[in-house]
């Protein structure tokens, strides 16, 4: 639960950072936007077969008999109408969003024999009327007086800076112009009126001015701005200056009109930057539960290891304290060279969480105290005072070589089919073929990065993929070992059963099939290697029956006249062993103290010669423990490489080099 609300916390803090204030006022409200009124008689028009204007509205296919009528007349004769068909009334543009047109049809219309007529609207985002938004379904039009209405038929509402199109469809056999009669139409919606919102940052660092940008619509009004605590921050023409740490709420209003309005809320935090403890408390007190937008950086001793160090999350959690006053260290990263008495200087954001004032997820250095510095130094040369001492007995035997070992080392990729894949597994292409058949598996025989060559499977027939050798020139398979990886799922050998736990097979053949049988699984191997029958071929097999390896490690002598102890720490897989210089070393001269380490504390006698391991130096200061800031990591092979190629060392390790390369560990 303490690790969910953390995440909430860490969560809110982000949010509050990054907050923006959008508010606005008084943003709409229901109005005519745009009208005509043909009773004005403001344009006059006789002929039925153009378009004219009336105003900014336009008529096509209608007159108003040279304003001898109040009202137009849409759609002439049926000669004209054979003629000239494009009956309508278009408006000028309309700026804001709308959701009604009325049409208001006057007594009158279609009174004769043969004439029908029906009102559609189409509404279009060009002045061209080419790109059409939306049609609304025709009205159908009698000879009483009527009011249409249209709203939006696939719309909430018709977009801003729209144009509107009434259309007419009408038939006229008779020999009387006008068969729509209409005095006015007018368009509805929701008129823009003056807004403002204003964006920018709600978090503040004394000193640090920040700046607001107010964003006005409708208006051409000037912006006032105010402060309700002019304590914790002033602004002026935007620009907060924080002043003490706090909260207050900055306004933004129109100068013509105060009721047009908006706010946003500040909160003003010292300075980030290096702070005592007592000032971070006072920082946790203020953001309470909430972690602070900003980094701080304290100062102190650790006088407790809440917990400990752990490799696998790479954190530990501590508290410092100044000698008065202490702070909670949550999950800083790393800490593996902490210890009670160091001195760190922690960089995080600061929090109340639990009653706890706390510094949580942040990075550190030590603080090495100046007289401290030289010691401190002198433990990066530990790596320039080093060499090797070894014994070893050992013993070799003959064995069978086998003629071929299929073994994969590149990227990740697939086989390819129908080809001879033998290269790509380090087999001679002049020796065996080795081919891929997926069968109903999804893809190939797999070469992974990691060394595994991988047969997929499929889960319904069980019929996977399909890894063959053959030999080129006929010769017999005898047998084949092969070294599995730790997925291992049900398997073929020329279509009898393997086993994980059986590595070899014999086969006494020309070729071998290994199949993927499992519904749930590939077969990873790392290896196979390849017996030929009447084969002769052999090689020496040697074993190391003891080596002890010994590293010779030296450091600054005069770390004896500061340090309460001091040594070397030794690393690999994971398993550190620390050796006390103080009172149990090897030798020692003018200038170095020496001690020797023995890497069969930290590796067992298989892995002595490949493994890598690190040597660092470290001393202890009045409980504090200090780690050599830089170290070097060898094997013992590097070792022996390094010191062959040196004219100096050559004959040291000569007769270990020279076994090393029969075995194949050096190249």
């Amino acid at each position: 639960m303490k690790t969910s609300l953390r995440k909430y916390l860490s969560l809110v803090m982000v949010l509050c950072v990054a907050f923006v204030c959008l508010f606005a006022v008084n943003v709409k409200a229901a109005t005519e936007l745009a009208s005509v009124d043909f009773t004005t008689k403001s344009a006059s028009h006789s002929a039925y077969t153009d378009a004219w204007k009336y105003g900014e509205w336009t008529v096509s296919g209608g007159a108003n008999n040279s304003a001898g009528w109040a009202y137009v007349k849409m759609g002439g004769k049926s000669t004209n109408l054979t003629k000239y068909n494009d009956i309508y009334i278009a408006s000028p543009i309309v700026t804001a969003s709308a959701t009604k047109v009325n049409v208001n049809v006057i007594a009158g219309s279609v009174a004769k024999t043969g004439m029908t007529a029906t009102i559609s609207l189409e509404v279009y985002s060009d002045a061209e009327l080419s790109t059409k938004v939306d049609t609304v379904s025709a009205q159908t039009v009698t000879s009483a007086a009527q009011a249409f209405s249209f709203a939006p038929s696939s719309l909430t509402s018709w977009p801003a800076n729209s144009y509107y199109k009434v259309v007419f469809n009408v038939t006229n056999t008779s020999t009387t112009n006008g068969i729509v009669w209409l005095d006015g139409i007018s368009i509805e919606g929701e008129a823009n009126v003056p807004t403002i919102s204003v964006s920018g940052a709600s978090n503040a660092e004394i000193g640090k001015q920040v700046a607001l940008t107010a964003t006005t619509q409708n208006t051409t009004s000037e912006v006032v701005w105010d402060s309700s605590d002019k304590s914790v921050a002033t602004v002026a023409n935007g620009v907060v200056t924080p002043l003490t740490m706090g909260t207050t709420t900055i306004t933004a209003k129109l100068a013509d009109d105060n009721s047009v309005s908006t706010s946003l809320t500040i909160t003003v935090y010292p300075a980030s930057g290096e702070i005592s403890i007592a000032e971070a408390l006072e920082i946790c007190d203020f953001a309470d539960g909430s972690q602070t937008p900003f980094d701080y950086t304290v100062t102190g001793e650790i006088v407790t290891i809440d917990y400990a160090y752990s490799s696998t999350n790479n954190n530990i959690s501590v508290t410092i304290s100044d000698g008065i006053n202490e702070l909670y260290l949550y999950k800083l990263t790393g800490g593996s060279d902490l210890a009670v008495g160091t001195k760190v200087k922690a960089t995080g954001k600061l929090s109340l969480y639990n009653s706890t004032y706390e510094l949580v997820y942040g990075e550190y250095e030590i603080v090495i105290d100046d007289t401290l510095a030289p010691v401190i130094e002198s433990l990066n040369a530990i790596n320039a005072k080093m060499s090797l001492g070894y014994k070893y007995t050992s013993y070799s035997e003959t064995v069978v070589a086998a003629d071929g070992v299929m073994k994969y080392s590149g990227d990740t990729t697939n086989m390819v089919a129908e080809e001879n894949n033998a290269a790509l597994v380090g087999l001679d292409v002049d020796k065996f073929t080795v081919t891929s058949t997926k069968k109903a598996a999804t893809v190939e025989v797999g070469l992974n990065k990691d060394g595994s060559i991988r047969l997929y499977h499929d889960k319904d027939a069980q019929d996977g993929a399909e890894l063959g050798i053959k030999t080129n020139d006929d010769s017999i398979i005898a047998k084949i070992v092969i070294e599995f990886d730790t997925t291992v799922n049900e398997f073929t050998v020329n279509g009898v059963d393997g086993s994980k736990e059986i590595t070899e097979y014999n086969i006494d053949a020309t070729s071998v099939v290994i199949k993927n049988v499992s519904a749930t699984g590939q077969v990873r191997i790392k290896s196979i290697s390849i017996y030929l029958e009447g084969s002769t071929a052999t090689k020496n097999n040697y074993t190391f029956e003891n080596a002890d390896f010994r590293i010779r490690c030296g450091v600054d002598a005069a770390i004896d006249n500061i340090a309460d102890s001091y040594g070397i720490r030794v690393t690999a897989n994971g398993v550190s062993k620390s050796y006390d210089m103080t009172s149990d070393f090897w030798g020692e001269d003018a200038d170095y103290v020496y001690a020797t380490i023995s890497l069969g504390d930290v590796l067992t006698n298989s892995d002595r010669l490949d493994a890598k391991f690190t040597v660092e130096a470290y001393i202890v200061v009045d409980g504090a423990t200090y780690y050599s800031t830089s170290s070097t990591t060898y094997s013992v092979i590097d070792l022996v490489v390094e010191y062959y190629n040196n004219a100096e060392t050559k004959e040291v390790v000569a007769s270990l080099y020279d076994l090393l390369l029969e075995m194949g560990k050096i190249a």
